[in-house]
């Protein structure tokens, strides 16, 4: 099936199969007078307005904006006990036992906000799963995301967050996360990354370090999830160990930005957060000026706490984080895929990609940035699917 989208006023993204950095983050490219054309659920050619064939299906933008579709590269599922007690607003404690109806009623919660996620513009969403180590919470959760990706538009990265102990030992627990929870999740196939907390509310470093290396040698990719602050010991592992992303990171010491910078590792901040836990706000300015691809993810939890809103956090990231429009927008689509290493598929408007795409009711995408309020989304349209369209 062919689709062509047309009335465009203007086609705005960043370009590139990989991150931007640095400066790099404010180069989008503006196109007027352009229709862009849709095959096979991929982006065949931006044109211009009225040249070349008739498709089998037209979608008027009467005059709106066309951005990529948003990537949200931090949310979570659910959160073990340890870092519950910290209150975040990006978590929902669940208890050690679930039966049937309890799991029935979270994915029908789950799949109800991750609609809502969709009709705000978000086409590509990470999903983090915590687990205590003598529960089955994060593996029946990894497994419930794998039933989610097949019943819903919207695209989910599942990700295994190793982020609490339990009652065991420090010893005990790192040893039957390598010895018995990765092996089976590498058996199930029910995740793409391994994310692990460090820091004073979670891991160690070294610990930290050993089980990234166990996932990486179960076909994980690594992640690193910090507890609110920085260290330089903590930027290096991430950079040691060539992570896709480093996830909360509020600030940072020359060298630690470094070595991010020379291991093309993705910092990811999280300033709703910030307003949430009345905390500093991530200083994404400095990051940005070190050469870093900075992405902006909600920190949201999936059954309606925090901010559910990749718009929401974009507009802190402005107006608290010091980041342009510009930058902005790349922060949410082109570098957010970055993050969850699918840059080269998703992330910006340009042939070749996956046709993820957002109509938004302004006359200019800066109206849409760094502005808090309703989403100004007009149609969404996901893997070249017209997946939400607003009433007349």
């Amino acid at each position: 099936m062919s689709m062509r989208i047309v009335n465009i006023r203007q086609v705005v993204t960043p370009i590139g199969h990989g991150a931007r950095t640095g400066p790099e983050m404010r180069e989008l490219t503006i196109r007027t007078n352009s229709d862009i054309i849709i095959r096979d659920g991929m982006i065949s050619e931006v044109v211009q307005a009225g040249s070349g064939h008739e498709e089998d299906v037209i979608v008027d933008a009467r005059g709106g904006v066309v951005i990529p579709g948003l990537v949200d590269a931090h949310t979570h599922m659910a959160m073990c006990q340890s870092e519950a007690s910290r209150t975040p607003p990006c978590e929902m404690t669940m208890e050690k036992a679930h039966p049937s109806e309890m799991w029935a009623d979270l994915s029908h919660r789950m799949a109800r906000n991750l609609r809502r996620v969709l009709r705000d513009g978000t086409t590509t969403v990470e999903i983090k799963c915590a687990q205590g180590i003598h529960d089955r919470d994060g593996l029946e959760s990894l497994t419930l995301i794998q039933h989610l990706i097949r019943s819903l538009p919207v695209r989910l990265v599942p990700t295994f967050l190793a982020g609490c102990l339990g009652e065991c030992e420090r010893d005990e627990g790192v040893s039957l996360l390598i010895r018995e929870t990765i092996p089976q999740i590498r058996r199930k196939h029910v995740a793409v990354f391994c994310d692990v907390l460090c820091g004073d509310e979670g891991f160690s470093v070294g610990e930290a370090q050993t089980i990234l290396r166990a996932a990486c040698g179960a076909g994980l990719r690594p992640k690193l999830h910090l507890d609110h602050a920085g260290g330089r010991t903590r930027m290096q592992l991430a950079a040691t160990m060539e992570v896709a992303s480093v996830d909360h990171v509020t600030f940072g010491s020359p060298k630690s930005l470094q070595a991010l910078r020379d291991a093309a590792v993705v910092p990811v901040i999280l300033p709703g957060q910030s307003l949430l836990e009345d905390r500093p706000y991530p200083d994404g300015r400095a990051l940005i000026d070190a050469e870093l691809a900075v992405a902006v993810a909600t920190d949201h939890a999936l059954m309606g706490e925090g901010f559910g809103s990749v718009w929401v956090a974009t507009a802190l990231a402005v107006k608290k984080s010091g980041l342009s429009p510009e930058e902005a927008l790349t922060s949410i689509t082109l570098n957010a895929a970055a993050a969850l290493e699918m840059a080269d598929r998703i992330g910006s408007v340009e042939p070749g990609k996956v046709a993820d795409l957002v109509i938004l009711d302004v006359e200019d995408y800066r109206e849409a940035i760094g502005a808090l309020g309703p989403a100004p989304v007009r149609a969404v349209i996901a893997r070249g699917g017209v997946a939400y369209c607003a009433s007349e």
